[in-house]
């Protein structure tokens, strides 16, 4: 993903191209929505998901993984249930912008209900 995609819906973004940056970030922040791209250098975006579950203020947090290959609509479907969907690459802004602020707001919806 690409700095401003994000931004020119409406949502902030923050883009990190290294997984163990990201994992870094991740752990000290928290954030709305996460999108991952499954083909990482040295952790893919199944790897980098596992341990951010692992951090207990994005046990819940929604993810999106964004990939070109077929196979990962297969690994998502081996995944525990959670806030966690896929949108192949090449992606549209509008697409990948509807499905973040969907995702936000079941997230927050069901928040508020558990609440």
């Amino acid at each position: 993903m690409h700095r401003g995609h994000l931004r020119e819906a409406g949502l902030p973004d923050e883009v990190l191209h290294q997984p163990e940056a990201a994992l870094s970030q991740l752990e000290k922040s928290t954030f709305d929505f996460i999108v991952l791209d499954v083909d990482l250098r040295g952790m893919d975006g199944f790897q980098l998901h596992e341990r951010l579950r692992r951090v207990p203020h994005h046990r819940e947090t929604p993810i999106l993984f964004l990939s070109a290959l077929i196979s990962t609509r297969g690994r998502l479907q081996e995944l525990p249930p959670g806030n966690q969907a896929f949108l192949a690459k090449p992606y549209n802004l509008t697409a990948l912008s509807l499905q973040a602020l969907t995702m936000i707001l079941r997230r927050r919806v069901a928040t508020a209900t558990a609440a």
